[in-house]
């Protein structure tokens, strides 16, 4: 990978900062501790199929954000991802006869098309806030993630040769996914009878260790157990709780106030009761989805049964404080038994947000090149443009615009509209070797307040002999400005 000075690339971006002021402000417009819900149940007038619901704690009402034509009856389906600023869900959209995708969200509406996901069912969505979206894929091998790039990757075992599995096993069923970054691993919730070396029937945990870059998972696999019911237990929804810790919230069979909501130290993997909720008239059997909530300080249960949501502080039993809420019921009357996601708009330190949109254009070996941000997209703030998958010592050209386009070029497709500057690039790596070509771009934004909710598009063509009409292209990139 070869590093190129910024200033460059300082001098290319601080353009941006000229027409900023006609610009209107553009972005995520989530607020930390929204939660939003995935449910097949939850449907718009005159719809059918569920929705993805948004819960406005500020407001204290429920709205349909999107009217989903199928909707996945699984835990995991509905996450908040930090690094594109969007809430990430899998569903069909529109024509019920449309195949169901992996989409991200904005507070708006606005949709972008991450996966296609025709085939295998996904669910057990964990992103990891660099770009990486870990999944469960039913079809083998079952562990892949999403990069930064919107490519959909295997999750490889700690030789790098071979697909990770659990115990050797493609059809090992597990109930939800999380990734913790103090410890840089995944942690996967199962209801499995007799795993772990421990009695059947209770809720277990695996701890999967990651390499530093993510692509393998490298061990110790770890596995611990917790009891919540004798009457069987299934894990509905993880989190990232207080302190650091983990949260899975679990659902049984019985109405008996149970410890249903259990912290996991991510680090030694000792579990402990957080809440238990049930008893006379509290629907215990019906806790069908769950999230820590971190504006509450609470963990907030829906409860299929009673059609809410109920809160619960740490120690607390029973009831729990049921939010009041106007608007569209959480939980249509009639039904305990929906499979339904829930999850929160976690505070993160950056609002600014990065998306991969489009198709880029293979060029040799089959490489198709990346065009990837990292770093906090800010005013005044560092970043880095990461440019990898070319031929190695291949020139380039970088553009930069202020708006999306879909326009053919060089047999593929231009994605950069109200162009604004582009700047050329020499890529390091062994000159003429496929895919070996790479850049490191750091860079920093303007201090210009009024860049605050621009979307920046950006592309990157190689010359390439092996392409279609001799260069190769990436997707495109949009970097959304934050605050």
């Amino acid at each position: 990978m070869r590093h190129l000075t910024g200033l460059a690339v300082l001098a290319c971006l601080s353009l941006i900062a000229l027409p900023a002021a006609t610009l209107t402000a553009q972005g995520g417009g989530l607020s930390a501790g929204d939660m939003y819900l995935l449910s097949a149940a939850i449907n718009a007038p005159g719809g059918s199929g569920g929705s993805l619901v948004h819960v406005d704690l500020a407001s204290g009402t429920t709205s349909i954000l999107v009217d989903t034509t199928f909707t996945p009856a699984a835990a995991g389906t509905v996450v908040f991802d930090p690094y594109r600023q969007r809430i990430v869900f899998r569903g069909s959209i529109g024509a019920p006869s449309n195949p169901p995708y992996v989409y991200a969200v904005d507070a708006a509406g606005q949709l972008d098309q991450l996966l296609l996901s025709t085939g295998p069912s996904i669910t057990s969505l964990a992103p990891t806030g660099d770009g990486r979206i870990y999944m469960r894929v039913s079809d083998s091998p079952p562990f892949r993630y999403l990069d930064a790039s919107n490519n959909l990757v295997t999750l490889m075992d700690d030789t790098g040769a071979a697909p990770f599995m659990i115990d050797g096993n493609a059809s090992f069923d597990f109930r939800g996914m999380i990734y913790d970054a103090g410890t840089n691993a995944l942690f996967i919730s199962s209801h499995l009878a007799g795993l772990c070396g421990g009695v059947a029937s209770r809720l277990n945990v695996r701890k999967l260790p990651l390499s530093a870059d993510g692509t393998r998972v490298v061990g110790p696999v770890t596995c611990a157990q917790f009891e919540v019911s004798t009457s069987g237990e299934v894990p509905v929804g993880w989190s990232h709780g207080p302190a650091g810790q983990l949260i899975v919230v679990v659902d049984t069979n019985s109405n008996d106030v149970e410890p249903r909501m259990v912290l996991v130290d991510p680090v030694t993997l000792v579990m402990s009761a957080f809440a238990s909720n049930g008893g006379p008239g509290i629907f215990g059997a019906a806790t069908n989805a769950g999230t820590w909530n971190s504006a509450l300080g609470k963990v907030v249960i829906l409860d299929t049964g009673g059609d809410m949501l109920r809160a619960f502080s740490s120690g607390e039993s029973g009831a729990g404080a049921v939010l009041a809420l106007a608007g569209l019921p959480v939980s249509p009357a009639g039904s305990t038994a929906e499979l339904v996601s829930l999850c929160e708009v976690e505070a993160t330190a950056c609002d600014g947000a990065w998306m991969a949109y489009g198709a880029g254009l293979a060029g040799a070996g089959a490489f198709v090149p990346r065009l990837t941000g990292s770093g906090c997209p800010a005013p005044g703030g560092p970043l880095n443009l990461n440019l990898d998958r070319a031929v190695g010592g291949a020139s380039s050209m970088l553009f930069v615009g202020l708006a999306s386009a879909a326009l053919p070029f060089k047999g593929g497709t231009f994605h950069v509209g109200a162009l604004l500057y582009s700047i050329a690039l020499p890529m390091g790596g062994a000159p003429g070797v496929p895919g070996a070509g790479g850049l490191t771009l750091p860079a920093a934004l303007p201090a210009n307040p009024l860049l605050s909710g621009i979307n920046v598009h950006l592309q990157a063509a190689f010359t390439d002999a092996a392409a279609v009409k001799g260069a190769s292209l990436t997707k495109g990139l949009r970097m959304t400005i934050g605050g």
